[in-house]
């Protein structure tokens, strides 16, 4: 039986607040898959993916419980497009990891970040292939979700062209993460920013990115220590550091961090300096230029 999704955005003193939707330390999280479980996914097979007509009542639905249990609460806790097609992609995306756990021969808690890229694939073909007939582009999102959510699979940068978008609205929906794009843009944009040219046409997916490494779709959370640790990550290469500045200068002006500190072009020579031009008015608060 799934359990309920947690409420992961609420108030506390007027303030929003972001809590991770789903706990794993609740679940059975042991690597190793029991022979009983290697050999209920054995025969469950393509059953696995859960189409119309297959057995519910097979009892190894129930060996296989704590794989297959913490895979639905995050169907759950995730905002799918009320489609067929979604709803079954959602769904093939849960078959597709027990299929790989069958396998591997371990539980996907165990799985290195290695491990889930060799899932999701480098581009959406190579995702496809080792499934021909059954999987398409619209799984492979919500396989990225799984392993973000339950395991915190955060490689991004490894995916090649990834609809990192698409990813924030799955795993946080897509209110708080629109919202969180167009108070970032109406600042922007009111400094001349032409958002959707050049350098700025990344700016949103890299602010995606920036919302899925905080773990949070909230401009709150986006704090002065949360953008230095973003700098460190690996998936914030060298060609986002311009988009990332400007961000940093927006929350700042927002009240949520202190502005950054300027922008070495000389370090990061592919990145486009942000404009110079501050909010009317603009003092020693307002965010130095690049």
């Amino acid at each position: 039986m799934t359990a309920p999704a947690l409420a992961p955005l609420s108030e506390t003193d007027g303030r929003p607040v972001w809590s991770w939707p789903i706990a794993p330390d609740r679940y059975n999280r042991r690597p190793d898959l029991t022979v009983l479980e290697s050999e209920a996914l054995r025969r469950l097979g393509m059953n696995l993916r859960r189409r119309r007509c297959y057995d519910r009542d097979a009892p190894e639905w129930d060996t296989i419980g704590r794989l297959l249990r913490p895979l639905d609460d995050a169907r759950a806790a995730m905002h799918c497009p009320d489609t067929p097609h979604h709803r079954r992609a959602i769904t093939d995306a849960i078959g597709l990891i027990l299929l790989r756990a069958a396998e591997l021969g371990t539980a996907y808690w165990a799985w290195t970040p290695d491990e889930w890229l060799r899932l999701i694939g480098t581009s959406a073909d190579e995702f496809e292939k080792p499934w021909p007939g059954w999987i398409d582009g619209t799984v492979r999102p919500y396989v990225a979700a799984y392993g973000y959510l339950l395991c915190g699979f955060t490689d991004f940068d490894r995916l090649g062209p990834f609809n990192r978008l698409a990813l924030t609205w799955r795993v946080f929906g897509t209110e708080p993460v629109d919202r969180s794009i167009q108070q970032v843009t109406d600042v922007l944009g009111r400094w001349g920013y032409r958002i959707g040219r050049g350098e700025d046409q990344r700016l949103p997916t890299v602010l995606c990115q920036a919302l899925l490494l905080n773990r949070s779709p909230l401009l709150e959370d986006l704090t002065t220590d949360a953008f230095a640790r973003l700098r460190k990550e690996s998936a914030c290469v060298r060609w986002h550091t311009g988009s990332l500045h400007g961000i940093q200068r927006a929350v700042a002006a927002l009240g949520h961090c202190e502005p950054p500190s300027r922008l070495s072009t000389a370090a990061c020579p592919r990145s486009r300096a942000p404009p110079t031009a501050g909010p009317p008015g603009s003092s020693a608060g307002t965010p130095p230029p690049p």
